[in-house]
């Protein structure tokens, strides 16, 4: 009995072993069929790509590095690939690559602002925060303030202005920008100099302020300060300059 029960169990283990090997082979023939089908069935083929945030990179240029071209299959795309292309171009802040099924490829990007225009051998270049050197688009009015100065290097495209001064300058920017960006809009221009420092012109009457080496917080906040005073006094037209360069004191010269 105990013989016959045993090779029962091995017949039914048997059995069951030779059902699950079937199953697998099925599943596997039937899963590269799908694959197969998958990459070649007109389905998923790419029939449009979505492109946004894009203004300097214009979108032929990010389907040619990018390889996106309608009849594609949505599944040969290397969504990782595609970022990286997009990223090397270098004024690119950020990109996102991802398939909407069944037929759409969106490609969002955030691309680098400028945050003033450099001046150099009577041409201009915008800068973004870091220093970097960025295209402009063609017939665009920025409305940003102007660098000019000590500075070292040849400016190329891309790459970061040379020179101690101009991380100076920009985090200046930067903190003008970020606390008081109504303040922001009234400069000018910034001068980068070695001996009296840095020196800002206001866009009201061309009135010079001299910043120094950095700019503090109480620098900042009496530099906003005086402004509206003189400003709401109606005495902004008899003001000479603003010298900030000092601690805890700030000069006003009056036009005579």
């Amino acid at each position: 009995m105990t013989k016959g029960r045993s090779e029962q169990e091995l017949i039914r283990e048997f059995g069951q072993a030779v059902v699950w090997i079937g199953l697998i082979l099925v599943s596997t023939v039937l899963f590269r069929a799908y694959r197969k089908w998958v990459n070649h069935s007109k389905v998923f083929a790419i029939e449009r790509v979505e492109i946004e945030g894009n203004e300097l990179l214009s979108d032929e240029r990010i389907r040619s590095m990018t390889r996106l071209q309608n009849g594609l299959s949505i599944w040969s795309i290397d969504l990782e690939t595609a970022e990286k292309a997009i990223e090397s171009v270098g004024y690119i802040d950020e990109v996102v690559v991802k398939r909407k099924l069944p037929d759409v490829v969106q490609v969002q990007i955030k691309e680098k602002k400028p945050i003033a225009l450099l001046r150099h051998q009577n041409n201009l270049y915008c800068i973004d925060p870091e220093g970097q050197v960025l295209p402009s688009e063609p017939g665009k009015m920025y409305d940003l303030p102007v660098i000019s100065g000590d500075f070292r290097g040849d400016v190329q495209m891309g790459q970061k202005v040379g020179g101690q001064w101009v991380p100076k300058g920009l985090n200046i920017l930067k903190s003008i920008r970020y606390d008081r960006p109504n303040l922001f809009l009234d400069i000018s221009e910034m001068i980068l100099e070695n001996e009296q420092g840095i020196l800002i012109r206001l866009c009201q009457y061309g009135i010079p302020v001299y910043i120094g080496e950095d700019m503090t917080w109480w620098k900042l906040r009496c530099f906003d300060a005086i402004l509206r005073e003189l400003t709401q006094k109606g005495e902004l037209r008899m003001t000479k300059y603003i010298d900030l360069r000092y601690r805890s004191q700030i000069y006003v010269g009056r036009r005579s």
